[in-house]
């Protein structure tokens, strides 16, 4: 989800809840609705709108709000896939979830026995555990193990990275609030330490607030570069252009993205390929080219509604719908689960979610005889690229490895 806005409104006078979606319908949604259409608008029937806009009562909007400004515990994104249970698409090394042994890829199957078959569910579940223990279910490959979690008070950060001889890698899980301002200190320390290359890995990245993806292109850019076109729907349109020349202006760096990679994250992508400051590495985007705003409502709800879309300077649209459906990278490498090359190879390495979170917590930055040897275990050439050894040593990415296409 990406986010421009976020808009408290009170009641006037009798206004219901109701009148306020149909008030915010009226005024914001990318397209101009029939009267009849507006004025038949209930909380329910917002995601009818489009697959992107929704409603959520006082008690998951709040959770929605933690999770945005990176106030919640868990530290990971997750998807629905078809009619399977939600899968984990990114990890944060800081997260209680990452802490456990829990892995990319892997399925959310219960959480203290209720079984979780929607991201609707499991939000709504996790809400009523950020303060206290429970046992989630999670199916790794072909096997589920229950995960013993105790949020403890821990709180998840957005952005975090590691330095490998002279190559920086820096993984942003969602484009939440901060994660520009994390980014530059991160990527300043690393430069400090000798960093002769930058990896930042969006992979999995669902998107976040416009903002903060602007301000992160902003690093990079030089003073009235042009960042992104918003068109909204009477045809009005913003250009954002850099302020001041950023700290990382000249640098190059590597954009890591997936099929998974949304929003905010694939406007970052997609900005630093035309400007021509980042190599993307991946798989086409998911295509995701259009906006949210964010208003609270006055019964402590939440409305996220299509409000604009976005464009690169030349113009170009990303978006599945509007425009060219994802950003072709400017290197092609397809992300697979560990499980899944572990059977194409024959391979019988399994790691468990209890050794997987003794291997997090006895090397938090791995040497490199222990990268060796678990790549060896995996059957993979520790030569064949830096970013395949990036994607394993890290633990949070560990189990994706990469091949070309």
């Amino acid at each position: 989800m990406m986010t421009f806005m976020v808009v408290a409104l009170l009641a006037q006078g009798a206004d219901s809840v109701q009148d306020e979606l149909r008030r915010i319908v009226r005024t914001q949604y990318i397209k101009q609705l029939p009267s009849g259409q507006v004025d038949s608008i209930t909380p329910e029937s917002i995601h009818a709108l489009d697959e992107h806009s929704e409603w959520l009562p006082p008690d998951m909007a709040e959770f929605e709000r933690a999770i945005s400004d990176g106030e919640e515990p868990f530290g990971f994104a997750f998807e629905r896939r078809g009619q399977g249970h939600p899968t984990i698409t990114s990890l944060s090394s800081s997260g209680i979830l990452y802490k456990c042994g829990i892995a990319m890829g892997d399925q959310v199957i219960a959480i203290n026995g209720i079984p979780i078959a929607t991201t609707k569910a499991l939000k709504k579940t996790l809400l009523r555990y950020q303060h206290r223990p429970f046992t989630i279910t999670i199916r790794r490959g072909e096997v589920d193990y229950d995960v013993d979690v105790d949020p403890d008070g821990q709180r998840a950060t957005n952005v975090v990275g590691m330095l490998y001889d002279t190559v920086a890698y820096i993984n942003i899980i969602r484009c939440a609030e901060g994660i520009s301002e994390r980014s530059y200190r991160l990527i300043s320390r690393f430069q400090r330490q000798g960093a002769k290359r930058y990896i930042i890995d969006l992979r999995g990245n669902p998107g976040g607030y416009l903002h903060e993806g602007i301000a992160f292109c902003e690093l990079f850019s030089r003073v009235g570069d042009t960042i992104i076109l918003q068109r909204f729907g009477n045809g009005d349109v913003r250009v954002f252009t850099a302020e001041r020349d950023g700290p990382f202006v000249g640098m190059t760096i590597d954009i890591m993205v997936d099929v998974k990679t949304a929003s905010c994250s694939e406007l970052i992508a997609l900005v630093g390929q035309d400007r021509g400051w980042a190599r993307v590495v991946g798989s086409v985007t998911y295509g995701k080219g259009v906006m949210q705003s964010i208003d609270n409502l006055s019964d402590g709800s939440m409305l996220s509604i299509t409000s604009a879309e976005y464009r690169s300077r030349r113009n170009v649209s990303i978006d599945n719908e509007l425009g060219t459906g994802g950003i072709d990278p400017d290197v092609r490498r397809r992300w697979i689960r560990y499980h899944q090359h572990l059977r194409e190879n024959g391979a019988s390495l399994v790691i468990t979610p209890n050794q997987l979170a003794d291997l997090r917590k006895n090397h938090p930055n791995p040497s490199r005889s222990v990268i060796d040897s678990l790549l060896a275990a995996y059957g993979l050439d520790a030569s064949t690229s830096n970013i395949v050894m990036l994607s394993v040593f890290t633990w949070a990415r560990l189990g994706m490895v990469w091949e070309a296409m």
